[in-house]
């Protein structure tokens, strides 16, 4: 099984839970960025509540016309919140919601449900590639134990605190990791490969280093060493890869 991730609030790169929706059939308004049958564009977005901060109308519009200039293939969503079938019709994608948070919407065919783990955190779906291969697709969002992400809040942590505050996130992610190697040990599954992208609310372990203590908002925490925190090191197995 080869393991992608795609990480953060926004990223591209090469209540109870709802049965699947699609729109209807229709003419996609969004071309596709490549005419390669074996190449797609993923991104990730937490819109952040439900992209309405903006207006009750205009902002699920304007996450529209964001995505429209972007033009993916696949979306991985958090904070979805009722804006997610607004935004498909609008795509003409399939939309595959679980929840109120997270969703995917696809311009490919979605075959399968997949989902693991809690309905707040997790959505998963195989999907069917132009060229006819699989692709197994987890939108996820984690959560997190201390507010460190607001400017200034992380002044006066020291490096135990700060990978205290990842410890909901630590285990989200284990349990997800968990229920997706569950779900997948199928030898059915065993080469089709598998995207998680979401908004993981947690550091990487190579964050918060020496070489990157000139990044905006590092901690002093963490100054002086090159040595990797341990800690948040989960999703470290066998063919893993890492698209942030």
């Amino acid at each position: 099984m080869k393991l992608y991730l795609l990480l953060g609030v926004i990223g591209a790169a090469i209540a109870h839970a709802e049965t699947k929706k699609e729109t209807p059939e229709a003419t996609e308004s969004i071309p596709r960025f490549t005419d390669e049958n074996n190449r797609f564009r993923v991104l990730q977005w937490n819109i952040f509540h439900g992209g309405r901060d903006d207006g009750e109308k205009e902002g699920p519009q304007r996450v529209v016309d964001v995505i429209k200039s972007v033009r993916p293939d696949i979306i991985a969503m958090q904070e979805t919140y009722g804006s997610g079938e607004f935004i498909s019709e609008e795509l003409r994608f399939k939309f595959h919601p679980r929840g109120t948070n997270v969703s995917i919407h696809s311009r490919f065919p979605i075959v399968e449900d997949i989902s693991v783990y809690k309905e707040f955190c997790c959505a998963g779906a195989i999907l069917e590639l132009p060229d006819k291969s699989k692709l197994a697709f987890y939108s996820v969002w984690l959560g997190y134990s201390k507010e460190i992400w607001k400017v200034g809040t992380r002044e006066g942590l020291d490096k135990e605190q700060l990978i205290a505050a990842c410890h909901a996130s630590e285990n989200d992610i284990a349990g997800i990791l968990a229920g997706i190697k569950e779900r997948l040990k199928d030898p059915k599954y065993a080469d089709i490969p598998v995207i998680i992208a979401g908004g993981f609310n947690s550091m990487s372990h190579l964050d918060y280093i020496q070489r990157h203590s000139h990044s905006k908002g590092h901690s002093k925490a963490f100054k002086g060493t090159d040595q990797p925190a341990e800690k948040p090191r989960q999703v470290e197995f066998r063919g893993a890869m890492s698209a942030r």
